[in-house]
């Protein structure tokens, strides 16, 4: 009997150490079995699969869920439809040439700032597109619109505006849109900074 209950101190102490030792499962598995499942103590053998409940789990000891990996990979625009929003932020000092602000869908749009002057370039790698957009400075507004935009072809979204708020679509016959809301300046921006900025937001869907 003496060493029956020796060996029961053994194996309760034994248990005792793994769960100290913070070893996932097998002490939670081995203080049940030492200690003769006490009340409130359960095995996984013991469980029906997917019987319990987010209460009755420890979180640290779980894995990701699979489709949790789903939304891990998956990208933006598949989250929002297929359609993609992406910031825009280009600041060039006066005299920079042609500079890209995105091409996106077959429209590229590019910024140029000539001793100061702001300009803005529409181009397209679809023939058959539609473009429009409306700059809006104060009390003048101006920009540019084409029912049939096709390839080889310029066009200036922002008119005579140089300093103001610029939105923009364009579309193909296959689905491809653009939209964007920009803002323009060719004065002194961003406090010191000597040249013109386009910033905004631009979203494509294809």
């Amino acid at each position: 009997m003496r060493n029956l209950k020796v060996n029961t101190i053994v194996i309760a102490t034994m248990a005792l150490a793994l769960v100290v030792a913070g070893i996932p499962g097998t002490a939670e598995a081995g203080v049940c079995s030492a200690l003769g499942k006490p009340s409130g103590c359960v095995n996984s053998k013991d469980v029906k699969t997917d019987t319990l409940r987010g209460n009755d789990i420890n979180e640290a000891t779980l894995g990701t869920v699979p489709s949790a990996n789903i939304a891990n990979t998956a990208n933006i625009a598949n989250m929002v439809g297929g359609v993609t929003a992406l910031p825009v932020f280009v600041a060039i000092p006066t005299d920079t040439g042609a500079t890209t602000i995105f091409d996106l869908a077959g429209l590229k749009l590019t910024v140029a700032c000539p001793s100061g002057s702001l300009t803005i370039a529409a181009t397209t790698s679809a023939n058959d597109a539609v473009f429009a957009s409306q700059a809006q400075n104060f009390s003048i507004a101006d920009g540019a619109r084409s029912s049939d935009f096709d390839s080889g072809q310029t066009l200036n979204p922002i008119g005579a505006i140089f300093r103001g708020h610029v939105t923009l679509n364009y579309a193909r016959l296959t689905g491809q849109v653009v939209t964007a809301a920009l803002s323009v300046d060719d004065s002194n921006t961003f406090d010191s900074f000597d040249g013109c900025e386009v910033t905004g937001v631009v979203m494509s869907a294809e």
